[in-house]
């Protein structure tokens, strides 16, 4: 696509990513956005939707690159932790499905619970394509008329630590998910 001028792509920060421990949380514009942000980790691993399991195009590629299901339940939170733990790469979108153009990203706590149960530092990742393309709600056939941009911006790290010392789990995680949401709508909204 990029060859032929259909989309344009720019990655800052990319040499930051796949670090041991590393939790990447992302937000989720468009259905091409996470191939961009896979290629920039090598050996990453992903929380995925579980209906991918089910798919018969997506089955086999989610199975062999041995994806979380996001089924959620507690067992996943523990095998993402464990993937963190082990020393893995692992990529996160918190909203869970794209985001709905126009609206601003709305997060679930996975994330930040993960991160707490096993991340070494979060990165978050900051994703725009324009004009929006693959959106939520949108036929893929639907493209713009124009070249299109992907640009995703890695951000400072966040250590969860601290979100973790005084507070209970579940109050922990949403002090996390809270900071990460509004940090997300801050950068998305200057973007």
């Amino acid at each position: 696509m990029y060859r032929t001028r259909v989309l344009d792509f720019v990655i800052d920060g990319a040499e930051r990513l796949g670090r041991p421990g590393q939790l990447v949380v992302a937000n989720h514009p468009s259905l091409i956005d996470v191939v961009f942000l896979i290629s920039q980790i090598r050996d990453g691993n992903c929380v995925v939707k579980q209906g991918l399991f089910g798919n018969p195009c997506t089955r086999g590629p989610v199975r062999t690159a041995q994806y979380i299901g996001n089924d959620g339940s507690m067992e996943m939170l523990e095998r993402a932790a464990d993937v963190l733990r082990e020393g893995q790469c692992l990529i996160v979108f918190p909203e869970g499905t794209r985001t709905v153009p126009g609206q601003p990203p709305r997060f679930h706590r996975g994330a930040a619970s993960i991160a707490l149960r096993g991340a070494r530092t979060v990165t978050p990742v900051f994703i725009s394509v324009d004009p929006p393309t693959l959106t939520k709600g949108r036929p893929w056939y639907h493209i713009p008329p124009c070249r299109f941009r992907v640009r995703l911006h890695v951000g400072a790290d966040i250590d969860p630590a601290p979100f973790n010392a005084d507070a209970p789990m579940p109050i922990a995680s949403r002090r996390l998910n809270d900071h990460l949401h509004q940090l997300f709508l801050r950068e998305l909204a200057a973007s």
